[in-house]
């Protein structure tokens, strides 16, 4: 059965990121595969645990990482400043890199937002990193994105995926860990 653990990942700024790692059997060391999204992982996504331990049971620990303030008790972080989440990404991958159990080396991947923060950090070069995964990702956010489509935002996302991110983010934390 694959073991799960919940961690929170210090940043440099004295925020905690939280994050649930799936450990295969056995001692390791292991690689690590990372994905992180800006949705509440303790409870609205919890459906999607089952997946995540698949990578565990093929041998790799998996890391899924939140962004600080999404459902989970603690300091949110200044979303004005767009390259906290970056900087915060490095420093896990290297946190994961620097694990007993670690092999030393880390990939990521993810979909829509987790392949742009794939994108974003393989930019910054980190030693352990050494794949990323990005589906339906883009590097131009701008012109070539799923809210934006030759610069022009997408009508559907000024309703749709606010109006979904507000309430979800309006929740109170969760106080089921898991």
């Amino acid at each position: 059965m694959t073991r799960r653990e919940l961690v929170a990942i210090p940043m440099a700024d004295g925020v905690e990121l939280s994050a649930t790692l799936f450990f295969p059997e056995g001692d390791g060391p292991w690689p690590a595969v990372m994905e992180a999204l800006p949705y509440r992982k303790d409870d609205l996504t919890a459906a999607y645990r089952p997946g995540y331990a698949e990578l565990a049971d093929a041998g790799y620990v998996r890391l899924l990482a939140r962004r600080p303030g999404n459902g989970v008790l603690g300091r949110d972080r200044d979303r004005r400043v767009p390259d906290a989440e970056r900087d915060d990404l490095v420093a896990v991958v290297d946190h994961l890199a620097t694990r007993d159990w670690s092999m030393g080396t880390v990939g990521m991947f993810g979909t829509s937002y987790g392949g742009f923060t794939s994108l974003q950090v393989a930019v910054e070069r980190p030693p352990a990193l050494k794949a990323i995964v990005p589906i339906f990702a883009s590097d131009d956010r701008y012109t070539d994105d799923v809210h934006h489509f030759g610069g022009a935002l997408k009508q559907l996302d000024v309703v749709d995926y606010p109006t979904y991110m507000v309430a979800m983010n309006a929740l109170p934390p969760s106080r089921r860990l898991g």
